[in-house]
């Protein structure tokens, strides 16, 4: 087991220790879920980008107020492969 120091800024921001971030292989730009049990144990975990990918398609499904089709399911896939791509180009600029 770890254990890792965090510290709470007024905004109530903090900052992963750079230990944490390698042995979870947190990068800029991933999400995190923070999850609170009802004894209020926290538990931070590293959202997968299929996580991700079904989150934004409930979103899409809730907007266009109908189930998802293939097509519908297809574009919104086109769509996060071309952000991640320009989410590594501008990386390498």
């Amino acid at each position: 087991m770890y254990r890792f120091k965090v510290k709470v800024t007024s905004k109530g921001q903090m900052t992963l220790p750079a230990a944490f971030r390698r042995l979870a292989a947190v990068r800029e730009g991933d999400t995190l879920d923070l999850i609170v049990d009802d004894e209020g144990h926290a538990t931070l975990k590293k959202r997968s980008s299929i996580d991700d990918l079904v989150g934004s398609l409930r979103h899409l499904s809730g907007r266009l107020g109908r189930p998802l089709d293939k097509a519908d399911i297809k574009g919104s896939v086109d769509e996060a492969m071309a952000e991640q791509e320009e989410r590594s180009r501008a990386k390498r600029r």
